[in-house]
């Protein structure tokens, strides 16, 4: 007689069991995706009420699939309504591999126009924008419930075609980032081309098409500016600066524009070529002071990045705006003691990446890395990069010689015990922290094998008591000729879900004249035993 026992889940009143699922389908993530589906697998009454958020948002991966969802939408109604988001960003088909030796196939024009009208209570939709055409783009202007349709096109490429070929409104179309040559297209711009066969991109900002993260690159953008230009949507804007006279341009125009715009929440500067090593006074003076001009920190640190932004949800002034990330790489032993400068420099900086690059030779103590951060009371995100090797490992553990084998193990073992006891004690002293995030990398090296590099990548959250555990699922790269012993890879949580031991040829060698040697050495008696017993179980059943 089989054994059923009812899930405990199955006995909570009806009204809590629609509000777990309901906070589930509120998270929109890929786990929650995977927990709505383990639910409604629970009982009937579980599937029932699991059954229109399993739907309510799909992703199609293939043609065939597209198009058995176009004939069950078209025979079922009522199935059609539970579709609120549809992704289509990564649609594969059989048409695809003739279309590399000519023209991509086009299931846009060919499949959408009948199946989105269906979708009576369609609001996101996600494509490609080579799909697009006018007739496509009016059926999705006179859908009624549709809202949003990100389409990805970086280089802005297929959209200026469309821009071309219809009069229509791009309300209705949001692009993800964008990054391109001619950018603002100022009448002054000696690089711009022709209006007629390239529109500009102040000719795609008329038909309201929206863009929520703008990439600027080019030289020549950021000299002429975008004058006076509105982008609908804009959310957060990127600026690569490579030399002085261009952050001078940078100024003329900048508070101008983010003024304008109400939506934009963050401004992120990039510095190739660190002119703000002895020039951040001539730049920022809203948080980094003149009096950095005249401090260590900056002739101990590469200011590589900044973000800024503004100090209320919605900025009526450029003067509201504040320093609130910064991206720094300690290239001096004494760069780590500048860092508490960075709290008084920048008041409200809430999340600071930090590499450490030294010369040969130094090295960084722990204790003083330490109080350093913690001395930035306004910190709440850190990230640590490639730390690990410029440490001065006294005083740090690693793992027990006890747990060792007598096979080599990786150096990612050691890295890691370091470097989650670092994060404990940061942790600990750093009242304001939530979320620390290490990243990782280190080379094994064996006589015949050479080198091998692993990584390491984990990101840490902070409780109310100040212990640490993993947010999400930390990932580990390592050689599989250095794999740590089970005992201790447990003990320092390398499972199987968020650990990869590859190999090599170089490896698989090594290992198949270790396997061999043993296999002649020790093993030899018991093979043979287990061939004469695999042979007599097989004469016995003949």
């Amino acid at each position: 007689m089989a054994f059923f026992r009812k899930h405990r889940l199955v006995h909570l009143p009806d009204e809590l069991l629609l509000l777990i699922v309901h906070f589930l389908c509120e998270e929109k993530s890929k786990l929650s995706n995977d927990y709505i589906l383990s639910l409604s697998r629970v009982s009937r009454l579980m599937r029932r009420f699991c059954f229109a958020p399993l739907f309510s948002r799909l992703r199609i991966k293939h043609t065939d699939r597209l198009r058995r969802l176009q004939a069950k939408c078209a025979a079922d109604i009522e199935f059609a309504r539970l579709i609120k988001e549809l992704d289509l960003s990564w649609v594969h088909s059989p048409e695809e591999i003739t279309g590399r030796q000519g023209s991509p196939y086009l299931y846009g024009p060919d499949i959408l126009p009948d199946l989105i009208p269906s979708l009576i209570s369609l609001e996101r939709l996600r494509l490609p924008a080579c799909q697009l055409d006018p007739n496509l783009l009016a059926t999705l202007n006179s859908h009624a419930k549709l809202t949003t349709v990100v389409v990805d096109d970086s280089g802005l490429n297929d959209l200026r075609k469309l821009w071309s070929d219809t009069p229509l409104s791009m309300a209705k179309l949001e692009i993800d980032s964008a990054s391109f040559d001619d950018c603002f297209g100022s009448q002054l711009n000696p690089y711009r081309g022709s209006a007629s066969q390239h529109p500009d991109f102040r000719s795609l900002m008329s038909r309201k098409l929206r863009l929520a993260h703008l990439i600027i690159r080019e030289e020549s953008n950021i000299i002429f500016g975008p004058d006076t230009i509105v982008i609908p949507g804009l959310e957060a804007v990127d600026i690569y600066l490579c030399a002085k006279p261009l952050a001078m341009a940078l100024l003329s125009w900048l508070p101008a524009f983010v003024e304008r715009h109400s939506s934009l929440k963050t401004v992120k500067i990039f510095d190739y070529y660190s002119i703000w090593l002895h020039h951040w006074d001539m730049f920022w003076s809203l948080s980094l002071l003149d009096a950095t001009e005249r401090h260590t920190l900056t002739s101990t640190v590469k200011l590589a990045a900044f973000w800024i932004s503004p100090k209320k949800p919605v900025a009526s002034s450029f003067d509201d705006w504040q320093v609130v990330q910064v991206d720094l790489e300690v290239n001096d032993a004494d760069g780590v003691s500048a860092l508490p400068s960075l709290g008084v420099l920048a008041t409200h900086l809430t999340s600071l990446i930090l590499r450490i690059k030294l010369p040969t030779c130094f090295s960084v103590r722990s204790h003083d890395l330490v109080s350093s951060l913690c001395a930035i009371k306004s910190l709440q995100k850190l990230e640590l990069q490639h730390v690990y090797k410029e440490l001065s490992h006294e005083h740090l553990p690693c793992a027990l010689p006890s747990q060792r084998s007598a096979s080599p193990i990786s150096g990612c073992v050691d890295a890691h015990a370091v470097l989650h006891s670092l994060t404990a004690r940061i942790a600990k002293r750093a009242a304001s922290l939530t979320l620390i995030h290490i990243v990782e990398e280190g080379d094994d090296f064996r006589v015949g094998c050479g080198y091998h590099s692993w990584t390491f990548d984990a990101t840490y959250k902070i409780g109310i008591d100040r212990q640490i555990e993993f947010e999400g699922l930390p990932r580990f790269s390592i050689p599989k000729t250095f794999r740590p012993p089970e005992e201790l890879a447990r003990s320092l949580f390398l499972t199987k879900e968020n650990t990869e031991y590859y190999s090599s040829p170089c490896m698989d060698l090594d290992l198949n004249k270790l396997s061999s040697s043993k296999k002649k050495k020790a093993e030899l008696p018991s093979m043979l035993a287990l061939d004469v017993d695999l042979v007599s179980r097989v004469g016995h059943r003949s």
